[in-house]
């Protein structure tokens, strides 16, 4: 029969993610006793200390003006302000350690979302590993100069781009990339949405525009392609521009250009990021950086 009980008992206990049962009427009466003893004792611990005073001032006072009679009802009502007094600091002091405790649920509620929710988070730049990729052969044009009598020569370029990162513990399912807007100066010079791929940058392979970013995985995104002959190209090879404006004709003036980015996933809110491209004609002397999280948005 004990043995049948403990079963039941143990059937009974809350699984993880299950509300917790109502506590019953015993707990609830020792949860009202020890905060009623905690109470008491933040009264004592001011109490005595407005005691010492009150009675101490009071009572030289008193002695002084009164020819060295003290009334009766003196020290009932030195006890009775000061266990007011006392009241209200003790009052004080366990209001001041709920609102501590409240504050410390609040973080701990905080840290437990970071846990269960995936987190999507931006680095750029070339110290960011798989950000940039610099001088790579990305295919062949026509010889130039002296050297007529070869048929091609290699043509290289840099794919210039961003990492996301997840630092949470859940799998962001089905992340996307999209440039939304383009800007030179203070104009927009395109505005609709076109999506940016992920790695692989091979033309040869094929490239996905939406994929699932896994917690401690870095995954890179290609946002443009310069070429040694001086063409910026949308994304990465093989990456098609199905728009009927050339996105490379937009670059044929020198300048500042802001790329903005929107990245999001099922479960996630939308980040904004803008990055800024210092285009200079040429690839060596040209500046890609990504913009303050004040300046991202949208």
């Amino acid at each position: 029969m004990t043995r049948g009980r403990g079963c039941d008992e143990r059937s009974h206990r809350p699984r993880t993610g299950e509300m917790p049962e109502e506590p019953s009427e015993h707990e609830k009466e020792q949860q009202w006793r020890s905060d009623l003893h905690s109470f008491r004792k933040a009264i004592w611990s001011h109490w005595w200390k407005w005691i010492g005073v009150a009675v101490g001032g009071t009572a030289i006072s008193g002695w002084q003006m009164m020819g060295g009679a003290i009334p009766y009802w003196f020290g009932p009502l030195v006890l009775c302000i000061g266990l007011v007094i006392a009241a209200f600091q003790a009052f004080r002091e366990q209001a001041k350690i709920a609102r501590e405790a409240s504050s410390r649920a609040v973080e701990a509620e905080e840290q437990i979302k970071k846990l269960i929710n995936p987190i999507l988070l931006i680095g750029c730049g070339d110290a960011v590993e798989g950000a940039n990729t610099r001088n790579r052969q990305i295919g062949t044009r026509p010889p130039s100069g002296v050297e007529v009598f070869r048929e091609t020569e290699p043509l290289f370029g840099d794919f210039l781009g961003f990492v996301i990162t997840n630092p949470g513990a859940v799998v962001a399912e089905k992340c996307r990339c999209d440039l939304t807007r383009l800007e030179r100066g203070q104009q927009t010079i395109w505005s609709q949405a076109s999506a940016l791929p992920f790695y692989p940058r091979e033309a040869k392979e094929e490239l996905m525009t939406e994929k699932d970013i896994r917690p401690g995985i870095p995954m890179p995104v290609s946002l443009c392609t310069i070429t040694d002959d001086g063409w910026v190209l949308f994304g990465s090879l093989g990456r098609p521009w199905r728009f009927r404006d050339s996105f490379e004709n937009m670059f044929q003036t020198h300048g500042k250009y802001i790329f903005r980015v929107t990245v999001s996933s099922e479960k996630t809110p939308p980040v904004f990021a803008a990055f800024e491209l210092e285009w200079t004609g040429e690839k060596s002397t040209s500046d890609f950086r990504k913009l303050p999280a004040t300046q991202a948005a949208t």
